[in-house]
């Protein structure tokens, strides 16, 4: 067997494509050189076998490593300047990725997309993430009013 049929074997795995949802719509001030975790209360487009939503500890669990493809808005009011990043983080053992940093200025309803595709290392035997936020790099300050992440897990490479 040639080495191009084993990797479109490995990439033909029983976990991809997997898609999952991840939806926030609150109120949370985020002053400058700060930083907060929102749980994961609301989560759908769950396809696959490799996301499944953790109700107990309120976070979104992603069970192996791979290239994922993502998509983050974010709905804000903004005061100042400063730089927001989004992350998805496990507190133990601790593990974050960062899915998007965005410069922001003083603007009412500051609203961005961002996507992208990456290889992302998950803890042997899964994580479970939550989001993570962090205002750095700047004198200025938001409050968030909407997060949506879409995901997509394309295979181990």
């Amino acid at each position: 067997m040639t080495s191009e049929r084993i990797d479109l074997l490995e990439r033909g795995d029983n976990f991809a494509p997997a898609t999952a949802s991840v939806n926030w719509v609150g109120s949370i001030t985020v002053p400058a050189n700060s930083e907060v975790t929102i749980p994961i209360t609301v989560v759908g487009g769950i396809r696959g076998n490799i996301f499944e939503y953790v109700s107990s500890a309120q976070a979104l669990r992603i069970k192996q490593a791979g290239v994922i493809g993502y998509w983050v808005n974010v709905v804000f009011n903004a005061t100042g300047v400063a730089n927001i990043n989004v992350l998805l983080r496990q507190a133990s053992p601790f593990h974050d990725w960062s899915l998007v940093v965005q410069t922001y200025y003083l603007h009412p309803q500051f609203v961005f997309g961002v996507g992208g595709v990456r290889f992302v290392n998950v803890p042997d035997g899964g994580a479970n993430y939550q989001i993570h936020i962090v205002n750095s790099g700047g004198s200025g300050s938001f409050t968030l009013s909407q997060i949506a992440i879409r995901l997509a897990y394309l295979g181990r490479r």
